[in-house]
């Protein structure tokens, strides 16, 4: 805490790395005062913001997009006149989120980044001095309850030398909704008796769409993570019922590409993920087969990854005081104090 000759310092721990919106944080401030200062109060603030950027090598220009989420803050402790004496604190507090945030995010390329980003911190303004604060970054994450996969039905042209056929393909997946651990299990029933053509093979792909928002600009990426292939419908076959063409995809493998950018939907960022079904015929004759999609939602892995305690300074002896229980419902809402960023050109 502090630096290395400094006479005050603060830190404020949590016990978890995540939290769910409307759940109880856990945690301790701790203070090292070795002079009283003339200060009322500690407060704990809790701050969201997200943030995007990017740049356009054809333009050399770059695009910034800055949306405070909420700034909320708490009184922990009042010392009603006015001092707070020198000494060690030890301060455990428990804080109720509020309901409804966003998930946190994130994604760095060369190209682009996103962010949204959650922070509590703990903050006194000693009079004539310049403020103690400490701060301590929260993963947000929306618990989802997934419910049976809707059914994707197509009718896929399938272009010949000389002519033009089609198969009809219904698509189902278990679930609506994923996390980067799962394997969702995919149900394909095809008919495929006026195509003229083998499906020899299915290739299933998962691709993210990203739309960037800055005050004034936005901007579109979108990327292939990863493939998957299966066996196909032969002509004139009918793969339906017991038939049907079934696989499972195996998220865990890209779990670090998708468990940071889950699908989500704010003001500044948007991030979507589906699948695409493409068809392969190995027939001399078959010129092309349109390929088919379904949306696929992520949403992130809820991981219980406790935070580790800090190491106490020298000498420690610190005054321990009861749990202080704060709530957003009594918190005093205050200004941004992060103004929109303009893009940069």
């Amino acid at each position: 805490m502090g630096g290395k000759h400094s006479t005050r310092s603060i830190l404020i721990t949590t016990d978890q790395v995540s939290s769910v919106p409307g759940s109880n944080i856990t945690g301790k401030i701790y203070m090292k005062l070795e002079k009283a200062i003339r200060a009322s109060t500690l407060w704990l603030k809790f701050k969201g913001k997200e943030q995007t950027q990017w740049s356009s090598s054809a333009i050399s220009s770059k695009s910034k997009g800055i949306t405070n989420l909420i700034n909320l803050k708490a009184p922990v402790i009042v010392w009603e006149d006015g001092i707070i004496p020198s000494g060690d604190y030890e301060i455990p507090y428990t804080y109720t989120l509020p309901e409804n945030l966003a998930n946190s995010f994130h994604i760095d390329t060369q190209n682009y980044n996103a962010d949204i980003i959650y922070k509590l911190k703990a903050e006194i303004e000693p009079e004539g001095h310049k403020k103690m604060k400490s701060s301590v970054d929260i993963q947000i994450y929306n618990l989802v309850q997934a419910k049976e996969g809707s059914i994707a039905s197509n009718k896929i042209p399938v272009s010949h030398c000389c002519s033009v056929g089609s198969f009809r393909i219904n698509i189902q997946l278990d679930k609506s909704a994923y996390t980067p651990l799962e394997k969702p299990q995919v149900s394909m029933e095809i008919n495929n008796t006026e195509s003229g053509a083998n499906l020899d093979s299915i290739t299933i792909s998962l691709a993210r769409q990203i739309i960037l928002r800055s005050n004034k600009k936005h901007t579109f990426y979108s990327e292939y993570i990863s493939s998957h292939k299966t066996k196909g419908c032969g002509k004139g076959k009918i793969c339906e019922r017991e038939n049907a063409i079934s696989t499972s995809l195996d998220l865990s493998k890209v779990q670090k590409t998708l468990h940071h950018a889950p699908t989500i939907t704010s003001a500044k960022i948007e991030c979507m993920y589906k699948l695409i079904f493409d068809f392969i015929s190995n027939d001399s004759c078959v010129r092309n087969i349109n390929s088919c999609e379904i949306p696929l939602e992520i949403c992130p892995q809820i991981m219980e990854i406790p935070r580790p305690a800090p190491e106490a300074p020298a000498g420690w002896n610190p005054v321990t005081f009861e749990v202080q229980k704060l709530s957003y419902e009594y918190a005093e809402a205050y200004a941004p104090s992060a103004p929109p960023l303009e893009d940069e050109e």
